[in-house]
C-alpha cells in the first residue's frame, strides 16, 4: 500500500510503464525505505493520464489542484474524505 502523503509527492519519474510498477522513493517514505508497487492496467493507465497533464502545466508532481495547479496537500485530501463521510 501506499500512504496518502506518499502518494500525493509522487513525480512522473516514479512510474515505470514499462513493468507496470510504481516506485515509492526512500525521500518520501515514512519508512526511509524505497519500495515498489505493482499497478493494475487501470491505474497504470490513470497515472499515465496524471503525468501528461503535470506535464502539460510544467511541474513533475502528478497530484496537482484543477484550481492553482499547486501540489495538493495530505490535509486537503482528509477535509475531503471526512466531507464525503457525512
Amino acid at each position: 500500500g501506499i500512504r496518502i502523503s506518499e502518494l500525493l509527492s509522487t513525480l512522473a519519474s516514479d512510474i515505470d510503464s514499462r513493468d507496470s510498477i510504481l516506485r515509492v522513493r526512500a525521500d518520501i517514505s515514512k519508512t526511509r525505505k524505497e519500495r515498489f508497487l505493482p499497478l493494475s492496467t487501470q491505474t497504470l493507465g490513470l497515472l499515465k493520464t496524471l503525468s501528461i497533464t503535470s506535464t502539460e502545466n510544467g511541474c513533475n508532481n502528478l497530484f496537482l489542484s484543477s484550481n492553482t495547479s499547486l501540489v495538493i496537500g495530505s490535509n486537503h485530501i482528509i477535509k475531503n474524505f471526512k466531507r464525503y463521510k457525512r
